[in-house]
């Protein structure tokens, strides 16, 4: 038996706060894939082909609409730890599953959350670092620092990996 899509955790009766988010969360991501599309278009459109950082692009627009379509399923759940974390007086709740199911969906759901807004930040910056390696080949100084900040967000993204292949991974396996 899968896990299930909406979460078996209770809801808020107040649903304000929640409905707020989505909109906001709902018109940013619009913007970044709109953005995205015309940008990979416009690209496609003059070049006539995709290039690396296209590509990098739309893994980036994969992993930000998967992102996004967890945090959507997932935002009462969120609301609802917040507050017994942070130890405030929670308003009335419908129980409308088991809290021990909640609590796992909630474990595997903020993993897989996790790891595809790390892909989505590394996808962008790789994706910018191969639009400017277009830039920096004529600059041999400029074609240094690249080479640096390659480096750095390689080094970045191995650590990001280590840590969700080691500890995080863990506690996925452990949830469910």
């Amino acid at each position: 038996m899968g896990s299930p899509i909406v979460p078996p955790f209770p809801h808020p009766s107040d649903n304000r706060p929640l409905i707020a988010n989505q909109i906001i969360t709902g018109i940013l991501f619009t913007v970044a894939i709109l953005a995205a599309t015309i940008r990979t278009l416009m690209r496609v459109r003059q070049k006539h082909r995709l290039f690396l950082s296209d590509a990098f692009l739309i893994l980036a627009c994969m992993a930000l609409t998967a992102t996004t379509i967890i945090m959507d399923k997932g935002l009462a759940v969120i609301e609802y730890a917040d507050e017994l974390l942070v130890g405030h007086e929670l308003p009335k709740f419908e129980v409308t599953g088991n809290v021990e199911a909640g609590v796992q969906w909630y474990a595997r759901t903020d993993y897989l959350h996790e790891l595809m807004t790390w892909l989505v930040i590394f996808s962008v910056k790789f994706s910018f670092l191969a639009f400017f390696h277009q830039l920096t080949t004529r600059l041999p100084k400029f074609l240094l620092y690249w080479k640096l900040m390659l480096i750095v967000t390689y080094n970045g993204g191995v650590r990001v990996l280590f840590h969700f292949s080691t500890h995080r991974l863990h506690a996925y396996r452990s949830s469910g």
